[in-house]
């Protein structure tokens, strides 16, 4: 990228440069770097959007990636998208980042706790 590396500054965008960074094969994506000039592509944006629909729980337009290319864009437009999911998007990205912390047996110990203490549902459910 010809510009300088600058970090995530919310959950949001952090989880935006994981999925990018994975998703390209990089170290590390800044929130100004332009998915286009980094290596994206169309094949890629279609996975990029997907990825979306899973780590945040949002369903946005393919066209998203392409009307806002660096990840501080994107992470603005799909907040403006989406006014009355703002709050969800934002949960939805610190879940996703705390999950993405976590080996698969934290995880699994996570759930069975949980489970151990919600006591299943009441009887006469």
């Amino acid at each position: 990228s010809s510009t300088s590396y600058v970090a995530p500054r919310t959950p949001v965008e952090e989880v935006l440069c994981d999925i990018w960074a994975q998703l390209l094969g990089l170290e590390r994506v800044g929130v100004h770097d332009n998915f286009f000039a980094i290596g994206g592509h169309s094949l890629l944006a279609t996975q990029i959007i997907a990825r979306i629909r899973v780590d945040l729980q949002h369903e946005a337009p393919l066209g998203s990636l392409f009307a806002a290319p660096t990840v501080g864009g994107l992470a603005e437009l799909l907040l403006l998208q989406s006014a009355d999911s703002r709050d969800a998007i934002e949960m939805n990205a610190k879940v996703s980042l705390t999950l993405s912390r976590l080996s698969d047996d934290e995880v699994t110990n996570m759930l069975a706790e949980r489970s151990d203490t919600s006591g299943g549902l009441p009887s006469h459910v």
